[in-house]
């Protein structure tokens, strides 16, 4: 009987600790929140935790996942967890393709085990996140998206340059046939002319065309010297989204899926210039006139 109680109490307060678990996003977003000057108590019911986990958080210089006694079976998962991170976002969550990719890793270990280890992701992934809002001409967003697309009688994929304005979401996108460095200079440049000007700050994910180096241990960011020399010329500071953390520019995300999602369904261009020319019409008669959203 006592040994049932025991057990019975530790299963609790693992269960109390894994509530307080969070993820990288919110830690992130605590840290940005205090130095906005928002109070502490304000941010936990913000973040909708407890005011010591706001505190120990804020005491951390970077998220470290919470870490209990690891059972036999877990332990296979050692030395797959950074990479189980980054994947699983952009898997959607989904245990089965992750434990498909782990096999082909080298994990011995069973599904049941990937899933668990998936399962408190996904739960807090749904927590309601902090919407920052910017001042006009303060921040827009830049990112690539890429799509197969008929250009005559070939389907060819094609990369698309994303640029959106944080403050009124209007955004330009044009297409290219790669993401190499020229194209996105020129996508800026095109994007500068479009807006006849440009914001302050410019928020990227980490394209390697942009970062030679971004440690997220250390948080070292060293530029490619060409693409630092152009930010310089027009006079705007690049800033980088934490390395595995692409929904800090979630404004440009959602612009780049309503392109895929409301643009291309249906089309078939002539060639490369047809289809920018039709982007350009589909921008201004359908993208710019919809009520924006406000990811």
């Amino acid at each position: 009987m006592l040994k049932s109680k025991e057990s019975d109490e530790n299963r609790l307060q693992q269960k109390a600790l894994e509530i307080e678990m969070i993820t990288p996003g919110q830690h992130s977003s605590i840290k940005e929140l205090y130095i906005r000057g928002t109070p502490k108590r304000a941010i936990a019911r913000l973040l909708g935790m407890n005011i010591k986990t706001v505190r120990r958080h804020l005491k951390k210089e970077e998220w470290v996942a919470y870490t209990r006694p690891i059972p036999t079976e877990e332990r296979r998962l050692a030395g797959h967890e950074e990479w189980l991170l980054h994947r699983v976002v952009e898997v959607k969550y989904n245990a089965s393709i992750l434990f498909r990719e782990l096999k082909l890793r080298g994990y011995q270990g069973s599904y049941e085990t990937v899933k668990s280890f998936v399962r408190p992701l996904r739960q807090f992934k749904t927590k309601a996140c902090v919407r920052y809002e910017t001042e006009p001409g303060e921040q827009s967003q830049v990112d690539w998206g890429s799509d197969w697309v008929w250009l005559g009688d070939t389907l060819t994929k094609i990369h698309f340059f994303g640029l959106v304005l944080g403050y009124s979401r209007r955004m330009f996108v044009k297409a290219y046939l790669h993401e190499r460095l020229p194209n996105l200079i020129n996508g800026h440049e095109e994007a500068f002319s479009w807006f006849e000007g440009m914001t302050a700050e410019i928020l990227y994910d980490n394209p390697k065309t942009m970062i030679t180096v971004h440690s997220r241990q250390t948080g070292e960011l060293i530029l490619n010297h060409q693409f630092k020399d152009f930010a310089a010329y027009y006079g705007f500071s690049p800033r980088f989204c934490a390395p595995y953390r692409p929904q800090t520019k979630g404004k440009i995300e959602s612009g780049v899926k309503y392109v895929k999602n409301n643009f291309l369904p249906g089309r078939r261009f002539r060639d490369l210039e047809h289809l920018n020319g039709e982007l350009l019409r589909w921008i201004i008669e359908v993208a710019d006139v919809r009520i924006h959203g406000t990811l």
